[in-house]
């Protein structure tokens, strides 16, 4: 997520998807550029400023060597934002948090009060997914500045922000030293409405999040 910003207006088309193998119905918002993210939030989310949710990534990839990567700004921004990186390696898919501070290539988030378990994934030489439930992402407290630019879920709608690349990154088999080229297949900034994301069952399917990733290289 190496740029200017991420304020560019994003072209984002607004649907729902069921996934058959979990059950699982999220709120999406796809680009013509091959991705899509999806939002589930706990009941009554506004009334509990929900921090949690359980989100979906789906990323095309151009061709079998050069898989690329995407990621979400969790509050549409590139700076003072948490940021979710994923990518394929080796038929399973990788994510990473990241925190710039400058427009450079962003750090790893040092913080320990948000964690990611994935719920499934599927990798291929068209492009990869990955289901999973995202602890205290929409408000993080340890990184400086997170507190200022929390995005919870007391509103009606929530800015987020997304960016690609075409190319694979580079030692991708180690999420804290993971390298990423510039998002050179989009990036942009869009309003999601969470009117349709609380789901009475949201509980029932965080239940389903047992995969967690070694970061250990």
């Amino acid at each position: 997520m190496i740029s200017t910003c991420l304020g560019q207006s994003a072209d984002m088309t607004e649907g729902v998807y069921t996934d058959l193998k979990t059950g699982i119905n999220f709120s999406t918002w796809t680009n013509q550029d091959g991705f899509t993210t999806g939002l589930v939030l706990p009941p009554d989310a506004a009334g509990q400023n929900a921090a949690d949710y359980i989100g979906l990534l789906r990323c095309e990839s151009d061709t079998a060597n050069a898989t690329g990567w995407c990621g979400l700004a969790h509050h549409g921004d590139m700076l003072a934002d948490l940021l979710l990186i994923a990518w394929q390696y080796q038929g399973s898919v990788v994510t990473s948090f990241r925190w710039a501070t400058d427009y450079f290539m962003p750090p790893a988030y040092v913080g320990q009060d948000v964690s990611l378990t994935q719920i499934s994934s599927w990798a291929n030489a068209t492009g990869y997914e990955v289901i999973y439930q995202c602890r205290n992402c929409l408000s993080p407290k340890t990184q400086p500045a997170a507190v200022a630019k929390s995005a919870n879920a007391s509103k009606t709608s929530l800015p987020l922000g997304y960016a690609q690349g075409f190319d694979s990154p580079l030692n991708p088999g180690c999420p804290g030293n993971v390298t990423f080229t510039f998002h050179d297949k989009g990036y942009g900034q869009w309003e999601a409405s969470l009117e349709s994301t609380e789901a009475a069952l949201y509980d029932q399917w965080a239940l389903l999040a047992t995969k967690v990733q070694n970061d250990t290289c």
